[in-house]
């Protein structure tokens, strides 16, 4: 269910208020629950306002709580988070490259 749940939010499937307002819900109890797969697309919906009031320092919770788990995706999204606010100049870059 959770799967189903994350999978729609992320698709933009859950397309009726009712039905977003609903697996919101079950990602909401989800995340609650310890699930990582709902924690991250609970921050990906605080990051994007997807059935929820856009709130960029709860995305960064959720992402930052399941990184520390493991989880290489929400690493990913917490790393495009942060680029996105670095400056653009040469000594800001962080690259490996």
């Amino acid at each position: 269910e959770i799967r189903l749940a994350a999978a729609a939010v992320i698709s933009d499937s859950a397309a009726t208020d009712s039905s977003l307002a609903d697996t919101v819900a079950i990602l909401s109890k989800g995340a609650g629950d310890g699930s990582m797969i709902a924690q991250l697309a609970m921050g990906y919906c605080y990051q994007h306002g997807v059935g929820v009031t856009q709130d960029t320092p709860e995305a960064v919770k959720l992402y930052r709580e399941c990184a520390q788990r493991g989880s290489e995706s929400a690493y990913n999204a917490l790393l495009a988070m942060y680029n996105k606010l670095r400056p653009k100049g040469k000594e800001f870059d962080v690259s490996n490259n």
